[in-house]
């Protein structure tokens, strides 16, 4: 008779662990710890199972990994492990098959690569035998969560390196698996994989281990902690992962609670005008009554993919060498004189602070449109201060006639000093900081089609400013 599967031999992982039906990242090298860790569910996937028997892993290394890395729900032992393993590899249909038993099955011995870290074409348990179906992606801040040991030394390979990354800077905007290429390019790119890194040397610097106590996760939810992480964070401005919509699914039911959420904001804000106020100008017949601005709810423009994301290090480079009078902070929206960079490298527009109020640049306002998409919609943080990506955030907002709360608030004071004689060029002097629109939008025409949908006449000569005066 058959043994009979138990319903708790992978159920020790908790709440945290992510889906055992998450996709595995096409162009990743993992090591043997860096699956374990980040995504125990892992021994659910016979790819991963036969990898690991092929290369000496045995239910003890592999439950010594687990327990010692992780916060288990409950008591999990060797044995649970070891039933675990056998549990997958039987559905994917190795019958009678156990770790110890595997040489029999693996007919790939001679030619077998020991060295290969690689997980393209790993299938989990709803690709090979039909359990479930395919999760969705999830951000690589929540791979922390439930950690209780990151892989170190050899342990690790580039996947530990991105989860960091994604801690330090609180930065829940990074998806896996489908950021995993961008991510890495971040962090430095892909380490060389060397002897020690294989599953063979790990397993063997772990039969020398001892296990941890394992340590129960009864304790605030790591998921909730995360979230927090992401909404404290002023320079990440998105709200948090379960809020975000998907750049990979239909927006269009998000659109009613954005128009409310949108409308709410103007009107409160933006008029900027309270009702006495307003009766007070109504009635005197020489002053117009400012009327509010009902935005339009926003809409989900896909950014293109960045051809060059650039890394903190040569970021940090560029900034030495170029950086504005008087700015300590290359992620400031002046680092570099004012406006966007006009060559590599590039900064991801949803890591630049935030400009000043009363700042409605063509670089301002375009700041302050990808603000508002990265707070509505996941995947809008591609896009990069690159002349091609502002010439397309600027064409978009020109067609939608798209204005922030800033210009709004800006423009209602301006009109208002204008009327009252204390301001003889509103809105043309509406920022502290000047900028050449040509460094934005090379394309005369569209200068000139930007100019007329905000008012502010014929495109000036070459090279003057376009707000202030020099």
């Amino acid at each position: 008779m058959s043994e009979q599967p138990s319903r708790t031999y992978g159920h020790a992982f908790g709440p945290d662990a992510p889906s055992k039906n998450l996709p595995f990242a096409s162009s990743a090298k993992l090591t043997a710890v860096e699956l374990l860790t980040f995504f125990p569910h892992c021994l659910r996937s016979p790819n991963v199972v036969y990898r690991f028997a092929s290369n000496s892993g045995s239910r003890g290394v592999l439950w010594a990994i687990i327990a010692n890395n992780r916060y288990l729900e409950r008591n999990w032992a060797p044995n649970d492990c070891g039933r675990l393993v056998s549990q997958t590899m039987r559905q994917a249909g190795y019958t009678n098959w156990t770790i110890t038993t595997h040489a029999r099955w693996h007919r790939d011995r001679a030619n077998w690569d020991k060295a290969n870290l690689s997980v393209e074409g790993y299938k989990v348990p709803c690709q090979s035998y039909g359990a479930g179906s395919l999760a969705q992606s999830i951000s690589f801040l929540e791979l922390a969560a439930g950690v209780r040991t990151f892989p170190e030394g050899h342990d690790s390979l580039d996947l530990t390196r991105m989860v960091k990354y994604a801690l330090e800077h609180s930065d829940g905007l990074w998806r896996y698996p489908y950021d995993y290429d961008v991510l890495l390019r971040l962090v430095g790119g892909p380490k060389t994989v060397e002897q020690a890194h294989w599953d063979e040397s790990v397993f063997r610097r772990w039969e020398q281990k001892q296990a941890g106590p394992q340590m129960s996760i009864t304790r605030p939810s790591v998921r909730k902690k995360v979230s927090f992480a992401i909404d404290d964070d002023p320079t990440i401005g998105c709200a948090e992962p379960e809020r975000i919509g998907s750049i990979r699914n239909n927006h269009s039911n998000q659109q009613a609670q954005i128009m409310d959420e949108v409308s709410k904001t103007t009107l409160s804000k933006e008029t900027n005008v309270s009702a006495d106020e307003n009766q007070a100008l109504a009635d005197d017949d020489c002053t117009p009554v400012v009327q509010p601005h009902i935005r339009k709810p926003p809409a989900f423009i896909p950014p293109p993919i960045p051809l060059n994301v650039a890394t903190e290090a040569e970021l940090e480079l560029a900034f030495r060498e170029t950086k504005s009078k008087a700015q300590t902070d290359k992620y400031s929206a002046y680092a570099f004189g004012g406006g966007p960079r006009t060559s590599p490298p590039y900064r991801q527009l949803h890591r630049i602070h935030s400009p000043e109020s009363d700042d409605i640049s063509v670089w301002a306002e375009n700041l302050r449109w990808v603000a508002e998409q990265v707070k509505y919609f996941q995947g809008a943080y591609m896009w990069d201060e690159s002349p091609e990506h502002m010439e397309i955030i600027t064409d978009h907002r020109v067609r939608q006639e798209w204005m922030s709360e800033e210009y709004w608030e800006v423009y209602a004071q301006s009109e208002k000093d204008s009327n009252q004689g204390t301001n003889d060029s509103a809105p043309r002097r509406l920022r502290k900081e000047r900028i050449v629109l040509q460094d934005v939008v090379p394309d005369t025409e569209k200068i000139s089609e930007y100019l007329q949908c905000y008012g502010l006449g014929a495109f000036p000569p070459s090279g003057e400013t376009f707000f202030g005066e020099d």
